[in-house]
């Protein structure tokens, strides 16, 4: 697994990708810094770690869209899974690269923190939560992505989807849940939204099925992921 971290990790700097992510990342939560907190003169960080939950439809996809279709295009895949590394620390290795870069972008909010703790007493615990809840949020979307991309050899499909799938996931799921007029139906939908688990973190409370449900939906697809490698290993 720790070589598989090493290589995929390292990829993101000898392309684009990471670049390019970083990049997003650093623009956008520097401009909701400056306008939430600086401008607004507050240090609740609840709408920057929002916004920023909200912009994973568009932020995640541009890390997990390579992670396997790349390898299915060139046909290293194959040489990957005879490799001398269980399927286990394929699939480890490659989500663990991709939430070590989706996590050097999430470290500048504590940074920011920091910057305002100098000038104002800063909330660090209900900071500390939310980032907390926004590593675990993007694990989940990051085993989803990565799943995806597992499913295709073109990574400009495996974004797409993914794009589709967050968009929908994020942005409208507990809307459309909460519009059903059918009582156990709607309650069976908030359920399964990640929305709603993540805006505990948001207010400050670390509750057991919030945790329990994210590393679920992680370990979930991240299963998925080792099955569908493993037909195409046997393929």
């Amino acid at each position: 697994m720790k070589a598989i971290f090493k290589r995929e990790f390292r990829a993101y700097f000898t392309s684009t990708i990471g670049y390019i992510y970083l990049a997003a990342f650093f623009a956008f939560s520097g401009f909701l810094f400056y306008s939430n907190n600086i401008a607004e003169k507050t240090t609740s960080m609840y709408s920057l770690f929002t916004y920023l939950f909200n912009a994973n439809f568009i932020l995640v996809p541009i890390l997990t869209m390579r992670m396997y279709s790349e390898d299915k295009k060139q046909k290293t895949d194959q040489l990957l899974l005879t490799s001398p590394v269980t399927l286990g620390g394929l699939v480890g290795g490659k989500f663990l690269s991709a939430f070590g870069m989706y996590m050097c972008g999430g470290v500048v909010t504590l940074l920011y923190a920091l910057v305002m703790s100098g000038y104002s007493a800063v909330p660090w615990g209900t900071i500390l939560t939310s980032f907390l809840g926004f590593a675990l949020a993007g694990a989940a979307l990051i085993a989803i992505g990565g799943f995806i991309s597992a499913l295709t050899e073109n990574q400009i499909v495996a974004v797409i989807i993914s794009f589709i799938f967050n968009f929908f996931y994020i942005l409208y799921f507990d809307t459309l849940a909460k519009a059903i007029t059918i009582t156990p139906i709607s309650k069976a939908m908030l359920g399964l939204s990640i929305t709603q688990y993540y805006a505990n973190f948001t207010i400050g409370l670390i509750d057991l099925p919030s945790v329990l449900f994210m590393l679920t939906l992680t370990g979930l697809f991240i299963f998925f992921t080792i099955r569908i490698i493993d037909k195409r290993r046997w393929s």
